[in-house]
């Protein structure tokens, strides 16, 4: 029956060898597999030592799992078995046969209904549950089913049926729980979830699209904060900072934001190079207007060009080192002046004094501390007119 056909005196034949060979040997010929598992797996009983070669032969008859290839009545395993010499093999083979065939009729009178009843049973809540989305149950209903009737067809395709609803159902928990692994970007969830959906197995161009939608949303989340690092740093002004980051993202495929903030940076560099370029010949003219300032006594006008120069920020160093110079100059001035107007002070006393080579001298000395001191030009202008006039009051007789 395994093809679903009418019963047949051979299922009968079958049933009783099964039963007579566990008898013999104590095990099932067929490891307790379904006609069609064993018949697909070739798999073939053991011989029976203890039975006579006719015996084996007939009892071999009985197990065929093909019901063509099967002796066809009972009748026939029952004379093929017992043999018409009355040896002590015969005779246990006639009682073990006796058995089987009593055994046989006692299932299929009593045992038969009640597991046809189970069958049937069974099969129903198969179906119901199917009808209920429960493939899981339905699918167990289903074993249970071909391991009582292993040639049921109707049993067989309910298994086939609630196994492909059972992996829509699987296949769609696994969808479900892609997106809620995408949504967390849990990249080893989401690598587990679609190894379980190439072992299900699910349709791999679904599972490659699936693979393609979360690299490209990694992608997506890379270059979204990416896009966030560059905008800070053009807050910044962090122009550099803005190209480094953006022309790799634009090496790898075209985005309008990164070539805007690019264009961007661009320009301000540009901007940023004219500005300097000003501010070096700002620098380079509050240099040399110091310089003119510091070589003309100028300390006031000196000062005032060294901060500029500073004020510029191109080159701080040069700009300090430039103001230090002036400081300097114009403390170095006025100690000068100091100690030429102490100089000065003792040459007045002289002038005073009427000695007008102390004064001259006097002078002379302020005039080394602070070249063309007016003040010492002064003094030594008034000491020589002074010594012209007495020059002149002599008179040589």
């Amino acid at each position: 029956m395994i093809n679903g056909d009418d019963p047949h005196p051979a299922d009968d034949v079958y049933a009783c060898a099964i039963i007579a060979y566990e008898l013999f040997t104590g095990e099932h010929p067929y490891q307790r597999k379904p006609a069609d598992v064993a018949l697909r797996e070739k798999l073939r009983p053991a011989p029976v030592k203890s039975l006579t070669k006719q015996q084996w032969k007939t009892l071999e008859g009985g197990l065929k799992l093909r019901r063509g290839e099967r002796l066809q009545d009972v009748a026939q395993f029952y004379k093929g078995l017992t043999q018409k010499r009355r040896s002590i093999k015969g005779l246990l083979a006639a009682t073990v046969l006796l058995t089987t065939i009593a055994a046989t009729v006692v299932y299929r009178l009593l045992i038969g209904d009640q597991l046809q009843m189970r069958v049937v049973e069974t099969q129903q809540k198969g179906v119901e549950c199917l009808a209920g989305g429960d493939a899981q149950c339905a699918l167990d209903s289903a074993k249970a089913v071909l391991q009582m009737d292993g040639d049921n067809r109707a049993a067989a395709d309910l298994l086939q049926r609630a196994s492909v609803q059972l992996k829509m159902q699987q296949q769609t928990d696994l969808l479900t729980r892609f997106d809620d692994c995408a949504e967390r970007t849990d990249g080893s969830c989401i690598q587990e979830v679609l190894r379980r959906l190439r072992e299900l197995p699910a349709d791999p161009v679904m599972v490659a699209n699936l693979q393609t939608r979360w690299d490209e949303s990694q992608r997506q989340r890379v270059r979204d904060q990416l896009l966030i690092d560059a905008r800070n740093c053009a807050q910044a002004a962090d122009w550099a900072c803005v190209t480094q980051l953006t022309q790799p993202a634009l090496r790898e495929r075209e985005d309008e934001d990164f070539r805007a903030l690019l264009t961007a940076a661009a320009k301000a560099e540009e901007e940023l190079q004219q500005a300097r370029v000003q501010q070096r010949w700002n620098l380079d003219q509050a240099t040399r207007r110091a310089e003119e300032c510091l070589s003309q006594q100028n300390f006031g006008c000196a000062e005032e060009q060294a901060q500029a120069a500073l004020a510029t920020g191109i080159d701080p160093l040069a700009a300090q080192t430039l103001l230090q110079k002036v400081t300097f100059a114009k403390a170095e001035h006025e100690s000068s002046l100091r100690k030429a107007k102490n100089v000065l002070a003792k040459g007045e006393s002289c002038l005073q004094k009427k000695n007008y080579s102390c004064a001259i001298a006097s002078s002379e000395s302020a005039l080394e501390f602070v070249p063309e001191y007016p003040p010492a030009l002064q003094l030594r202008a008034k000491a020589q007119q002074a010594v012209e006039r007495l020059k002149s009051q002599i008179v040589i007789e």
